[in-house]
């Protein structure tokens, strides 16, 4: 379908040159402007009869019967066991100091100070550590596109629309939405969905759809984005959780190409979104035909007995919950901070971050991939740091790693990652190091955070700093680097072109990844925490940045 109105619409061009031409040779502008309208006119209404043609095809599997299905409880991040930091070379009586403040801070909490040995800080002898489990890179995915071709009505046949502008995280998405789409459900049966989707038909819904699309396509919204605009554009307009907004959402979604069901539970409408992710925290349905998960995103609690909607479009796409791709959102730039390397206080930057990000990373759900939990923190690990971060950051870094080797550039990332504080009070803000604190003081449960998230708060965990790690090695540098998991615990290990002393993992495919923790203060490369020592370790491969 889509080719045969890519060669209509690529006719209209055509006659539009050849009446121009004719224009040229007469000079009649008024009849060369009512032939291109008029022509402009017929190809409208045929590209309105196409697609009419297709909604309506689409309203008769509507009316189809509902199938029942189960309503399956939201996925929860998994809880993790708790390691407590260590200091390397780092005598008796400080590390015992140390962990006594972090019994204070425990209790001054409410919480229990998990029971672990107090270790005693060894250097890395240079062993080759077993591989419990490898994790490949998990595949990019294309966006989807629309369902059917989505082309703008004409000047000549508008109706007038209003314009709705929906701040999304500062961006101004201008979106036409007016008294003239409106929607009335009856209730939710399969007949009442259907006589009111034929709203659809009209210019108007069209018109909204384009807006929507090419706000997409302007500020490089990735799905999750997209998502939020669209539910905020029908909560505003509808009324939240409505039963028509879940159809206008419905159709939005399904027409801009997404896998998307409509569900009842003899209530409430509601439309659902096939994900390539797993996704935590939102209540599902899985299709055992097409194994896929379907997930309520507006956080609304599934019934245990649903009925799903049979109509589809052929190529819609499942969403992503990867965030590959430069969002562009309003830069509103935090203060100034400068963060230096306790073991080299000439290796420091200054940074400012796009608040606008951060209040978008505080909307994710968490997600992973391939079936396996452990992928989470890939998807983290994936999302480049925003480009006003990287601009201010990486040259600076290269500049200051310049005619290093390696193995010392590497060095130097690793303790600017490590920070070497613990704030055991947690008072500290703004502080010149990346400050460690566990996530169930800071935040009560278990938060991890995206690159540049440990940037801008004043405390993170293990698996944060592994992440923004990760990150700095293989875009300054331009290494490969492994996640490394242990229960509780998440640190790295990078795969460096030239001999390196210490601990290591050697991969299936013979590479030999070297460990870096950034979360084991103060330690060098090869060096592993002590109190992982002997846990079995799982490799979560990375894509070459």
């Amino acid at each position: 379908m889509k080719h045969d109105m890519r060669r209509y619409w690529l006719l209209t061009l055509l006659l539009a040159i050849s009446s121009l031409t004719t224009y040229a040779q007469d000079e009649s502008w008024q009849d060369w402007q009512k032939e291109f309208d008029d022509f402009s006119i017929q190809a409208w209404r045929e590209y309105e009869e196409f697609r009419k043609q297709a909604l309506k095809e689409y309203q008769d599997m509507v009316r189809q019967a509902w199938a029942e299905f189960k309503g399956e409880p939201a996925e929860q991040m998994p809880e993790e066991e708790i390691v407590l930091p260590v200091f390397v070379n780092t005598n008796e009586n400080e590390t015992a100091s140390i962990w006594d403040s972090l019994k204070r801070l425990f209790k001054k909490k409410g919480k229990k100070m998990p029971r672990q040995s107090q270790p005693k800080p060894i250097k890395g002898n240079g062993e080759v550590l077993a591989v419990g489990k490898e994790i490949a890179p998990f595949p990019t995915f294309e966006q989807p596109e629309p369902v059917l071709e989505i082309q703008e009505t004409p000047q000549q046949v508008q109706r007038p629309n209003d314009y709705m502008t929906i701040d999304l995280f500062g961006l101004g998405c201008k979106i036409r939405i007016g008294k003239n789409c409106g929607i009335h459900l009856n209730g939710v049966t399969p007949d009442d969905v259907a006589d009111a989707m034929s709203v659809f038909e009209q210019p108007q819904f069209n018109d909204m759809l384009y807006d929507c699309l090419q706000a997409r396509k302007q500020f490089h919204l990735s799905d999750w984005a997209y998502y939020l605009m669209l539910q905020k554009l029908v909560d505003s307009f509808y009324g939240k959780n409505t039963n028509e907004a879940s159809l206008a959402l419905s159709f939005l979604l399904s027409q801009s190409g997404y896998k998307t069901r409509m569900v009842h539970d003899k209530q409430r409408l509601m439309a659902l979104v096939a994900s390539h992710h797993y996704i935590f925290g939102k209540d599902y349905t899985f299709d055992s035909d097409s194994d896929v998960r379907f997930y309520q995103l507006d956080g609304r609690k599934l019934t245990t007995t649903i009925y799903v909607c049979p109509a589809r479009w052929k190529n819609e796409g499942c969403m992503s919950l990867e965030l590959t791709a430069d969002q562009v959102f309003k830069s509103n730039r935090t203060p100034q901070r400068t963060i230096r390397s306790r073991m080299n206080p000439d290796f420091a930057f200054t940074i400012t971050s796009n608040k606008n990000n951060i209040d978008f990373f505080n909307t994710y759900p968490g997600a992973y991939y391939g079936k396996d939990n452990m992928s989470r923190w890939a998807v983290y690990a994936e999302t480049p740091l925003e480009k006003g971060i990287r601009d201010q950051l990486y040259p600076a870094m290269r500049e200051k790693l310049k005619g290093m080797s390696e193995v010392e550039a590497v060095r130097q990332l690793l303790w600017w990652t490590q920070g070497d504080d613990i704030d055991n009070e947690m008072t500290k803000t703004n502080s010149e190091y990346i400050l460690y604190a566990l996530d169930d003081l800071v935040w009560g449960t278990d938060r991890v955070f995206f690159g540049e998230e440990t940037l801008f708060y004043s405390w993170c965990d293990c698996e944060d700093r592994a992440i923004l790690f990760s990150h700095l090695v293989r875009e300054v540098v331009g290494l490969d680097v492994a996640l490394v998991y242990y229960p509780g615990h998440l640190a790295t290990a990078v795969a460096f072109n030239e001999p390196v002393r210490g601990d290591s993992y050697v991969a299936r495919d013979g590479r030999r990844y070297t460990v870096c923790d950034p979360t084991y203060l103060r330690a060098d490369i090869g060096e592993t925490l002590t109190l992982v020592i002997g846990k079995p370790a799982t490799l979560i491969f990375l894509k070459k940045n």
